[in-house]
């Protein structure tokens, strides 16, 4: 898992679903980021000897979260104690279509999200 907020938060919400640490083994947040101004930014450089980038799919609210790498980020609608939202329960089938052996998910995701409209981000860290 790997957020732009707190370790807290992110805790919190992993114990709703992953109180074992069956689905998720470890944690990124807020300080795992590179931070530009007030922003932060997601860089999988950080485990890329451990996880294949085109096996990692990002879900955020804030699009420039995962501005280093476009083609694997999911734009969703921001969470703000509303129990009735349902955004990440709507996106399960589309995520299960993602995880079929042999699917490319930074094809489909470009495809679905018209990611080739946004400029590169410079990943040279300086932006």
């Amino acid at each position: 898992m790997f957020t732009a907020s707190y370790r807290e938060y992110a805790e919190r919400v992993l114990n709703k679903f992953d109180k074992n640490s069956q689905l998720i083994q470890n944690i990124l947040t807020r300080e795992n980021c590179t931070r530009h101004k007030e922003l932060f930014i997601k860089d999988y450089r950080i485990i890329a000897n451990k996880v294949s980038k085109d096996d990692i799919i990002m879900i955020d609210n804030k699009v420039i979260s995962f501005g280093y790498n476009m083609h694997q980020g999911i734009p969703i609608l921001p969470f703000y104690d509303d129990m009735g939202d349902t955004e990440l329960r709507d996106i399960l089938p589309f995520l299960l279509k993602l995880a079929k052996k042999g699917v490319v998910i930074k094809d489909v995701l470009k495809e679905r999200y018209n990611y080739n409209r946004f400029p590169k981000i410079n990943q040279g860290r300086k932006l």
